[in-house]
């Protein structure tokens, strides 16, 4: 027997006698489809806000398609936006149980179900449970033909007869601005709720003004830098004083609000939360036939 006929005669000899495990085919996690699978490393949060200008578009339809694959660090999240319906089932298919998933729905707040339960843009957010690089491998679909039931929204105020605006119907309008500011201002920008509520000088200040080399208004500021607001709290104390004007009514509350704006620093975003308590007058316009707020101003 020769030298090498000997040396591999030992090494077949030691692997038999010492039970050595040599997986030279080690099988790949299995693939995550169900929020219940994730990792149980992941935590209910995710750890870092996503850089919104860097998320990407994605459109869903009833396939599971390939949405994005590659590898992700431990400092690294990734980000995508797609555009779902109330009563939609999603699906995903995550090849790997050590990066965690988490779906933000448009009332930026973690969604864990199958069905999705609002219309509007829905955030995924992707980030790794250790610090060593991980290969990711994303599908999605999204079962468009399912029958979507009627939107829940903040119900339209409607009008008094023969156009009159009462007291009540400004008050009613004025809640149903300050409950969708959440979703209007907030990470995923819905905005048409600003049509619905508002016309003139309110709703080119939101959503057409052009400042500075940016245009879009107040929302288009925020998407633009990659800045959202959170609210706690919005809530009416009192009313002050209401103008019943046929023409130009006005509405004086005094409202109380919990607020944070959420970004980078370098574009002045953000900043610690914040609560005000300030008298705010509010203007209306008859449109067709409903009313819409068309300004307002802080009165301190």
């Amino acid at each position: 027997m020769t030298k090498y006929q000997k040396q591999f005669f030992y090494f077949i000899t030691s692997i038999i006698l010492g039970g050595c495990n040599f997986n030279f085919n080690a099988p790949k996690s299995p693939p995550v489809n169900n929020f219940t699978e994730l990792s149980k490393d992941c935590p209910t949060q995710p750890p870092s806000e996503l850089i919104l200008r860097d998320t990407k578009d994605i459109d869903l339809d009833n396939s599971l398609k390939e949405i994005d694959k590659g590898e992700m660090s431990s400092q690294q999240t990734v980000g995508y936006r797609f555009t779902g319906k109330k009563g939609q089932n999603l699906k995903f298919k995550l090849e790997t149980n050590e990066v965690c998933l988490w779906i933000i729905n448009p009332s930026n707040r973690i969604f864990t179900e199958k069905t999705l339960t609002e219309n509007g843009t829905y955030l995924v957010q992707l980030a790794t449970t250790n610090g060593k690089k991980i290969n990711y491998h994303l599908s999605m679909g999204l079962e468009i033909n399912s029958p979507s039931p009627s939107p829940k929204s903040s119900p339209k105020p409607t009008p008094s007869p023969l156009g009159k605006f009462s007291q009540d119907d400004a008050v009613e309008l004025v809640k149903n601005w300050y409950n969708a500011k959440p979703r209007i201002f907030g990470r995923n920008y819905q905005t048409s709720e600003v049509e619905q509520y508002t016309t003139g000088i309110l709703k080119h200040e939101t959503l057409e003004k052009c400042n500075d080399g940016v245009c879009g208004g107040s929302v288009g500021w925020l998407k633009k830098y990659g800045c959202y607001y959170t609210y706690d709290s919005s809530e009416i104390k009192r009313v002050v004083d209401f103008n019943s004007s046929e023409s130009d009514p006005t509405l004086t509350i005094n409202v109380r609000e919990t607020l944070q704006l959420h970004g980078s620093s370098v574009y002045g975003c953000g900043k610690p939360r914040q609560t005000y308590q300030k008298n705010v007058r509010y203007s209306f316009k008859q449109e067709g036939n409903q009313w819409k707020i068309i300004a307002y101003q802080v009165r301190g």
